[in-house]
C-alpha cells in the first residue's frame, strides 16, 4: 500500500475467498506506518545539473515541443506544465494516458500524440500546427 501511495500508481489488493478466515501476517513497518510519505532528499547537485541540461536543450531548439505523460496527473503538476508551456510558447501534446494533463481548450494544446500513427502536423483535422 505504501508503494501505491508513494508512486501515485494504481494498485491491486486481492484476498482469495478461501483465505478470508486466515490470519494474514502484516509487515511490522506497515503496522507502524504513520500514513505519511517520507521521501528521500534529492541530490541537489544532480537536480541542478539536470535542470541546466534541460534548459540548454530547450534554448538550442528552434521549435521546442512538450509531450506530457501520465506522470503529470500522478504528481498533480498540470499547473506547472501550463506555466512552462506559456513561458516557452511551446505547443503541448499529451500521450494517450496523459490526456487531460494539459487543458484541451488551451491555445498551445495540440492533441494526443500516439507515435508513428499520429498524423503529421500539416495534416491535423483541427488545422492547428
Amino acid at each position: 500500500m505504501k508503494r501505491i501511495w508513494a508512486e501515485q500508481r494504481p494498485g491491486y489488493v486481492e484476498i482469495h475467498r478461501d483465505m478470508v478466515d486466515r490470519q494474514i501476517e502484516v509487515p511490522e513497518d506497515l503496522i507502524e506506518w504513520d500514513g505519511r510519505l517520507h521521501f528521500r532528499e534529492s541530490d541537489a547537485r544532480k537536480v541542478e545539473e539536470a535542470a541546466h541540461e534541460t534548459a540548454a536543450m530547450f534554448n538550442a531548439a528552434h521549435k521546442p515541443v512538450l509531450i506530457a505523460g501520465i506522470e503529470i496527473h500522478r504528481f498533480k503538476a498540470s499547473h506547472h506544465l501550463v506555466d512552462l508551456a506559456e513561458k516557452m510558447g511551446a505547443p503541448v501534446f499529451t500521450t494517450v494516458l496523459g490526456k487531460g494533463a494539459f487543458p484541451m481548450d488551451h491555445p498551445l494544446y495540440m492533441g494526443v500524440h500516439v507515435g508513428p500513427i499520429s498524423p503529421p502536423l500539416d495534416q491535423r483535422a483541427d488545422g492547428r500546427r
